[in-house]
């Protein structure tokens, strides 16, 4: 009966039973589930599936699992499909805790996921030196970038993030998470492109405006940038959202303060 095939059912068949639900509206007809073919462990998704790729982005779509399938421009952090993957190394039902596999070897290893395959540290990640010897350059300059108030001007890889080709030419800007979640790096664009699709830290209204999170931003035409205040861009975005929601009783975001819920926390601390 159904109710004894699901009361038979492990956590496992019943997570996988979810993620196919999930990928099959990913994926439309596709039955094999686009999601479940994006990696074990995360899915990444583009802003824009049908952008044209370029340099090692090309490489990766080549690489990856997602190519195979014939689902264009999404892919994997992982070479592997979810059932290649847990082939090799779920082989018994579990997995070891210190595993070092494509995925985690970015934090088990001085130089990531970029050195378990053989690279230089950073390589082809966007925090290296890119996978395409002919990949495209541009002039990328900082107002008042220098520490005498100056500007600073570099040539930028279209394949590696501002900020590390800032520093492989000897520069020092303002970071602190180098991975797009926080504001610390962030700057305006005054002219040029950039792709910053990994900037999980700002949001899109932001990055309409220009704001730009140099440590995951590609610069994809030549470039000037302006710094702008450490808060500015959190203020903007999360700050005044806080305040709306905290402060004002007439605002309709206003939140009820929960003393409990604090209480609780509180103590949790």
């Amino acid at each position: 009966s159904s109710s004894s095939s699901s009361s038979s059912s492990s956590p496992t068949d019943e997570i996988s039973a979810r993620l196919k639900e999930f990928a099959q509206k990913l994926g439309g007809d596709d039955t094999n589930g686009k999601g479940l073919e994006l990696g074990p462990i995360a899915l990444s998704f583009n802003e824009d599936d049908n952008e044209e790729r370029t340099g090692d982005d090309e490489e990766q779509v080549e690489n990856s699992s997602v190519a195979r399938k014939g689902l264009g421009a999404t892919y994997s952090e992982t070479s592997m499909s979810t059932e290649e993957w847990r082939a090799k190394y779920e082989k018994d039902g579990a997995v070891d805790l210190w595993v070092e596999e494509e995925f985690n070897a970015g934090s088990r290893l001085v130089g990531g996921r970029a050195v378990h395959l053989g690279r230089l540290p950073g390589q082809g990640s966007g925090e290296g030196p890119g996978l395409n010897d002919n990949v495209t350059m541009h002039t990328v300059t900082i107002q008042g970038g220098a520490d005498d108030g100056s500007d600073i001007t570099f040539e930028a890889a279209e394949d590696r993030y501002i900020l590390f080709s800032a520093e492989a030419e000897g520069f020092s800007c303002p970071h602190a998470c180098r991975n797009g979640c926080c504001t610390a790096c962030t700057m305006t664009v005054v002219s040029g492109d950039v792709k910053q699709e990994q900037a999980l830290g700002l949001n899109k209204r932001l990055k309409e405006e220009g704001y730009v999170l140099t440590c995951v931003a590609f610069p994809r035409s030549d470039l000037v940038l302006a710094p702008v205040p450490e808060e500015e861009a959190y203020q903007r975005q999360f700050g005044e959202a806080f305040d709306a929601m905290a402060t004002n009783p007439n605002d309709p975001m206003y939140i009820e303060r929960d003393d409990f819920a604090l209480e609780i926390a509180d103590m949790d601390e």
